[in-house]
């Protein structure tokens, strides 16, 4: 072999040899190969899918059982806390009640030890005093010693301050029992263990006292060791630090009470075990698929205990151990695939050999009918075929296409070499009136060109006047086309045309020869006319227009050159439509400058009213001095020829000018200039805004001001003459009325809304340095002010709801009416009745009218 060439050969040349060697096997070969592949894969996929519902449906189970176990264990552990804080509660119940006698007191100890053992130690703590009125500490405490007997010592000395201590300042604040976190006792049984402390209380609630029971913290964490999760399962317990507190046999390597379950500098695949940790610090409950610090995927149920412990048990369940029946049933289904494939293959290789031989032959025969045999007319020799099924007849039908391809062969390549020169004609058009210019220009070099390239007597286009109701040309070639301009030639829009019916139809509509064609009808300006296509111009689903061709030639214009044209009209219409768009577009670009440049005139002279600022602002810099200028005329330098003008303008409407003198006028200094005056057009229009706004702004203030002193006299004036006010002198609040009020030896403070005095507040006796008080008070006027105005508005709410309601009311009455004398009736008896008073009501001639308006004038 040479390894030289084998070196050489190019990566991709092995695969494509090997595609074509697969491409040169057999039909027998490949269909059995093509069908055994697409039921192993289909097999495979039925057993991918099975495999995985399997492991949905255990993930399933397991979440439910896992999460069920973790419930029921963490009751068990919180029923074992509960149990043991019981003991403490008893102990503090007796304490309670028991005398406060120190013998008395340490056998109600001692017997709570005695008869529990799963009390490591237990103490009473009074407060100072409580036990005995002589003595400051009394907290006597009872501990097993390694041999099971019982230990005293006295906690209570100045040495152990235990008023201090957690243990006992905790429940006392809480005034409910309290559970110690996990401590290990170094001074006593040298093991770790927990305290329940409970409060107790004297006859009037006050705590006198607290009582304590410390557990071994082993028997929880014997609990955590004991439960079984699976075969390779296990249980642990965390504090709200993530501390392990106790886990299973095979938990793994772990110092409990020390090593933390949360990993330090995780990697992704360790954040989601640190996101679970979290989750059982925060108090969450639930179920996930995890991996553990030791690198398996295990399946983790947790749950917090409660009881205010922050501890949280979590169940891991390996998934090795859940999948390892679903891994046992996929092998199992991969083998069984294959041994199916292997039968399939021998079953189809023989059935195909039926179907294969006779397509062999009809290979063969296509084999010999090649294109020169086409070119040349000759017929290739029948192929005879006896299966009596489907291939007997597909032999039949070659047999017939082959006499008929020999007769359709002679005239297919002239005409495809007409349509594509067609084609590329219209491609060649299309992409010279696809540049966006003016409608009217574009459609006359659109036609003349489609004129010339494709060689016909005229060409025109026709676009839908607005109405709708007729096709006006816009485009004609040749002075045919002139004169027919020049007379606005419009065609209805209706079927008695062909350019008509094409709009109306959307579809093209061709006349081969005009002289067999009874719809075509003759235009004296076009007497050569022998054939005519109309195509539509659309643009999706709506007409525009149409294009009109016609020719010399009877058969220039036909079906065959149909799609050339309908390509060429397609893209004539989207051009249509793009200049179109464009006219539209800067037609509506200068009516929104126009407009913006109105608003800016407006805005400028409104701003320069004489009142608010002068009609006309300007400044001159002069021996570097800065002075005001009263007219144009004045600013306007002594020799024009030496400046430099650039002008000021707002959206392009022209504000004012700057000017500068330059004895030696450059492009810099020109652009400079022009810089400058574009930076001063912005500022001083933004400044504009900003004074018009701050105007505005001052205009609706005052104005809101008014409204407010305006409300607030109408509100006065509807309750007394005198006003409202309250006094209140240190004993009673009354109504102010006609008293004098000493306001002198007083602070006064102004009651306020909207910068509108509507009363005041008087403090009488507040010394000026009384900073704290006066703050004090400021606070409560401003507030007092706010409330009022709402209390007022919401009164002049209601009071105009009572309006409408007896306009309603009343509305109703009269309109239910159906004579004059009954509305005038029911009109004053219902005004009467709501408002409670006297009212009349009458009608009268104008004269009379008049006379008693005069007379009511008179008398007021």
């Amino acid at each position: 072999m040479d390894y030289n060439n084998l070196s050489n050969e190019k990566p991709a040349a092995f695969p494509n040899r090997l595609l074509g060697t697969f491409r040169r096997i057999s039909l027998g070969v490949k269909l059995p190969m093509i069908v055994i592949a697409l039921a192993t894969v289909a097999f495979l996929i039925s057993t991918f899918l099975s495999v995985q519902t399997s492991e949905t449906a255990l993930i399933g189970h397991l979440q439910e059982a896992l999460a069920a176990q973790a419930v029921s264990q963490a009751d068990l552990i919180r029923s074992h806390l509960i149990w043991t804080r019981s003991m403490a509660v008893d102990l503090a119940a007796q304490a309670a009640t028991v005398d406060s006698n120190e013998s008395n007191q340490l056998k109600v100890i001692e017997s709570t030890l005695a008869n529990n053992d799963q009390i490591f130690g237990s103490t009473i703590a009074y407060e100072p005093y409580r036990f005995q009125t002589d003595l400051y500490y009394w907290s006597p405490y009872y501990s097993r010693t390694p041999d099971g007997k019982l230990r005293f010592t006295q906690l209570g000395n100045p040495d152990y301050n235990y008023f201090k201590w957690d243990w006992y300042t905790l429940p006392k604040e809480q005034r409910k029992p309290v559970l110690s976190p996990p401590y290990y006792d170094a001074g006593g049984g040298e093991i770790w263990m927990v305290t329940w402390s409970v409060p107790f209380f004297d006859a009037n609630g006050k705590v006198k006292g607290v009582a304590t029971a410390d557990i071994a913290f082993s028997q929880t964490q014997d609990i955590v060791h004991q439960i079984a999760v699976g075969k390779q399962g296990y249980a642990f317990l965390i504090d709200k630090q993530g501390t392990l507190l106790g886990i299973g046999e095979n938990g793994g390597q772990y110092q409990i009470m020390i090593d933390s379950m949360l990993i330090k500098d995780a990697q992704d695949q360790d954040t989601a075990w640190n996101a679970l940790i979290n989750a059982m610090v925060k108090g969450d409950s639930g179920f996930t698929m995890v991996t553990d610090p030791s690198g398996s995927s295990v399946f983790v149920a947790y749950q917090p205990i409660g009881l205010d412990t922050d501890w949280s048990l979590g169940l891991v369940y390996p998934q090795a151990e859940l999948l390892q029946p679903v891994t046992q049933l996929r092998n199992s289904l991969i083998l069984f695939s294959i041994f199916v494939a292997v039968i399939f293959a021998v079953i189809l290789f023989f059935f195909t050999r039926t179907i294969t031989r006779p397509l062999q032959e009809l290979a063969s025969y296509t084999s010999h009918f090649s294109q020169e045999q086409l070119k040349k007319g000759i017929e290739a020799r029948p192929i005879h075929l006896q299966t009596h099924d489907e291939l007997e007849d597909l032999a039949n039908s070659f047999n017939l296409m082959a006499k008929n391809l020999v007769t359709a062969f002679e005239t297919m390549e002239e005409k495809v070499a007409t349509r594509t020169h067609s084609l590329q004609l219209a491609a060649e058009v299309g992409r010279v009136v696809s540049q966006v210019r003016a409608l009217d220009i574009m459609l006359k070099d659109a036609a003349e060109l489609i004129r010339s390239r494709f060689d016909l007597y005229y060409v025109q286009v026709y676009l839908i006047d607005p109405t709708h109701t007729s096709l006006a040309l816009k485009a004609g070639t040749g002075t045919v086309g002139v004169e027919l301009l020049n007379r606005n030639h419009k065609l209805p829009l209706n079927a008695t045309s062909i350019n008509g019916r094409a709009a109306i139809e959307k579809r093209s509509m061709v006349v081969a020869d005009t002289s067999t064609s009874a719809t075509f009808k003759p235009n004296p300006l076009l007497p050569h006319t022998r054939s005519e296509m109309a195509v539509p111009l659309l643009v999706g689903e709506k007409v525009v227009g149409v294009l009109d061709m016609q020719s010399a030639h009877a058969g220039s214009l036909s079906q065959e050159t149909l799609p050339a044209f309908e390509a060429l009209a397609g893209q004539l219409a989207i051009a249509i439509q793009n200049a179109s768009l464009l006219g539209e577009t800067e037609s509506a670009r200068a009516e929104v400058e126009r407009q913006a440049r109105q608003l800016v005139r407006r805005n400028w002279s409104e701003y320069l009213d004489a009142i608010h600022a002068p009609e006309s602002l300007g400044f001159v810099f002069e021996e570097n001095q800065v002075s005001t200028i009263a007219s144009a005329e004045a600013a306007w330098p002594r020799q024009p020829e030496k400046t430099v003008t650039a002008p000021i303008t707002v959206t392009g409407e022209p504000l004012g000018m700057l000017i500068m003198e330059s004895e030696n006028q450059s492009p810099e200094e020109a652009e400079l200039v022009h810089a400058v005056a574009r930076q001063v057009a912005q500022q001083i229009e933004n400044l504009r805004i900003i004074e018009s706004a701050e105007r505005y702004r001052a205009e609706a203030e005052q104005a809101s001001r008014r409204l407010t002193r305006e409300g607030w006299k109408d509100f006065m004036e509807d309750k007394v003459e005198e006003g409202l006010g309250f006094l209140y002198d240190t004993n009673s609040v009354q109504p102010v009325g006609n008293t004098e009020i000493d306001e002198e030896q007083g602070l006064i403070l102004p009651l306020k809304v909207r910068d509108e005095s509507v009363g005041k507040m008087v403090i009488q006796g507040v010394e000026p340095e009384d900073q704290e008080i006066r703050e004090l008070a400021d606070a409560v006027a401003e507030r007092l002010s706010a409330h009022i105005e709402n209390l007022r508005l919401s009164s002049q709410i209601e009071k105009r709801a009572h309006h409408e309601r007896i306009l309603q009311e009343v509305t109703s009455r009269v309109s239910s009416s159906v004579t004059v004398e009954t509305a005038m009736r029911r009109a004053v008896e219902e005004v009467g009745r709501l408002m409670g008073r006297k009212a009349f009501i009458k009608l009268t001639e104008k004269e009379t009218l008049d006379k008693g308006a005069a007379s009511q004038e008179d008398a007021q």
